[in-house]
């Protein structure tokens, strides 16, 4: 969610992103895009860390399409008066998550219903960070873009890059979120760790820093006459790929 600092955009206000996370229905997009293989998530790319550290996910988003479209007549006579709200969602195109294409046009079909107005973009991953990562950021106003990250055991340098104020991207500008920021990253007790981390991701989730969709598994084919076992590998190459404890059956 871009420019979230900036109160000249829609995305500026968090009200506004509160709507668009209440009109989107999760179930709906597991069952007919995923076909079931997925599960709903209030998570913003965060899908927030290991199990090893007490691991819990942040509360779910609920659909409520009536107040989403409610919130978005008071953000418009609060902020905006006489304006209708138009937003640019980009899709990135990547193989391991073919149905990036599907959930945006989908994403655009709910907010229509709340009276938003959204053209999807098809781009690439690389072509969109770099536009992202100029400041300011004029060609991103009023966008999003729909993305997915694997799993990792820590996320406090995501969150870095994605929200912190000084972070590559730096898509909010939240002193509180920094201090956050702050706590999770001189955290050194273990058994802290993951308190930091909720922290953190709960922060994300309640301000709608980012809009949490769902979690679903990568799925891998191999010939299991040719691979017998996969050993635990990070790819430290391609970071949306990830190897971890995989085994044929």
């Amino acid at each position: 969610v871009n420019n979230q600092w900036d109160k000249t955009t829609w995305l500026g206000h968090e009200k506004f992103r509160e709507a668009l996370a209440l009109a989107i229905d999760r179930k709906e997009i597991v069952d007919y895009i995923f076909g079931g293989q997925a599960q709903e998530s209030g998570s913003g790319v965060t899908c927030y860390g290991s199990y090893a550290l007490g691991y819990q996910p942040v509360p779910l988003i609920p659909y409520d399409p009536d107040r989403a479209a409610k919130l978005v007549q008071e953000v418009i006579r609060e902020s905006f008066p006489g304006q209708k709200p138009e937003l640019n969602l980009y899709s990135t195109i990547a193989l391991t998550v073919p149905e990036y294409q599907r959930v945006a046009e989908a994403a655009a079909a709910y907010w229509s219903k709340i009276g938003v107005t959204t053209k999807v973009i098809p781009t690439e991953y690389q072509t969109y960070r770099t536009a992202a990562s100029r400041k300011p950021e004029p060609d991103l106003r009023n966008s999003m873009m729909v993305f997915a990250l694997g799993n990792r055991l820590l996320w406090d340098g995501c969150m870095n890059i994605y929200w912190r104020s000084t972070g590559m991207l730096g898509f909010s500008r939240d002193p509180q979120f920094d201090a956050l920021l702050d706590a999770f990253g001189s955290e050194i007790n273990p058994a802290m760790v993951s308190k930091r981390q909720y922290e953190a991701a709960l922060y994300v989730r309640q301000h709608y820093m980012a809009i949490g969709l769902l979690e679903t598994a990568l799925i891998s084919v191999a010939n299991p006459e040719k691979v017998t076992k996969w050993p635990n590998v990070s790819n430290k190459v391609a970071y949306t790929v990830w190897l971890e404890d995989q085994y044929t059956r």
